[in-house]
């Protein structure tokens, strides 16, 4: 598998998306139910900022059940350093691409759900 290149992100979300590389001890990916398939083409849909928010829906679906969920602004912002305005943009291109669904809500933000299944 080529190495992703996230020359383009700051480094504080590098650092954060460092999780999504493979031990060179192990060969499954030990994060459960990421697939390489879906991660490749979230990537090419919406770069790192998709990646960040498939991260966040992957582990509330995984958590939580398959609903739909609110993503944080200021959560974003603080955790991997993307902005509003990044989020929404990366948000329409994966909505496009058919690999999640929301919800709009009145002077809220919008609900997220994962709709990609996990090919491997």
């Amino acid at each position: 598998m080529p190495q992703l290149k996230f020359e383009n992100l700051p480094q504080k979300t590098k650092k954060k998306l460092s999780i999504f590389k493979k031990s060179q001890h192990h060969t499954e990916p030990f994060i459960m139910d990421v697939y390489v398939k879906e991660f490749r083409i979230v990537w090419k849909v919406a770069g790192g900022v998709g990646l960040c928010i498939y991260a966040e829906l992957k582990y509330l679906k995984g958590m939580e059940g398959d609903n739909f969920f609110k993503i944080s602004n200021i959560m974003l912002l603080q955790k991997y350093g993307i902005t509003r305005q990044r989020k929404y943009i990366a948000i329409l291109k994966l909505k496009a691409a058919g690999l999640i669904d929301y919800r709009k809500q009145k002077g809220s933000n919008l609900q997220l759900r994962l709709l990609a299944k996990g090919d491997k």
